[in-house]
């Protein structure tokens, strides 16, 4: 005599198909986690190497005036310049040259970029672009956590308030 019915194989079979398929799911969901953790990792180590390497306007123009050659720095002559010290000479020109540059008169040496707004546009663009990119992830996780009704307000605001007159 059979123990098990055709039913109870057929339910305890079809019972397994269904655990197969929801094993094969889950380990499709977190494929797809693993992936975008991976992504957000690699946008937002993007972003900090981009900030980390952001500096303010006055900085830039330091750290490029830094790497001239102190003679080649443009500085105007005045009266003082010969009680003046070696040290004070050099921090007269570095601030002249600073000025200047900052003004977008005069870049400090040869091998200075042109343009000193140029090159602080380029970092403040990276780093803004780098958060972009991120940021989409951010803006993503915030909608799908509000509610039906939360989301019908922010994207179609006429169709659930009236309109007062106060």
């Amino acid at each position: 005599m059979a123990t098990h019915s055709p039913n109870k194989v057929n339910q305890e079979q079809h019972l397994r198909n269904i655990r197969v398929k929801v094993i094969n799911e889950y380990t499709q969901y977190r494929k797809m986690v693993e992936e975008m953790h991976q992504d957000i990792t690699h946008k937002y180590n993007d972003y900090q190497a981009s900030v980390s390497r952001w500096l303010s306007k006055g900085n830039l123009a330091d750290k490029i005036i830094s790497q001239c050659p102190i003679e080649k720095l443009p500085v105007l002559p005045d009266l003082a310049d010969g009680i003046r010290t070696k040290e004070q000479r050099h921090a007269k020109a570095t601030l002249s040259a600073r000025q200047n540059y900052l003004n977008g008169m005069i870049k400090p040496c040869d091998n200075a970029p042109e343009s000193l707004s140029d090159e602080y546009q380029k970092l403040t663009s990276e780093v803004a672009d780098r958060f972009y990119e991120l940021d989409k992830y951010l803006i993503h996780s915030a909608l799908s956590g509000l509610t039906k009704d939360d989301y019908n307000a922010i994207f179609f605001p006429r169709s659930h308030h009236t309109s007062r007159v106060f």
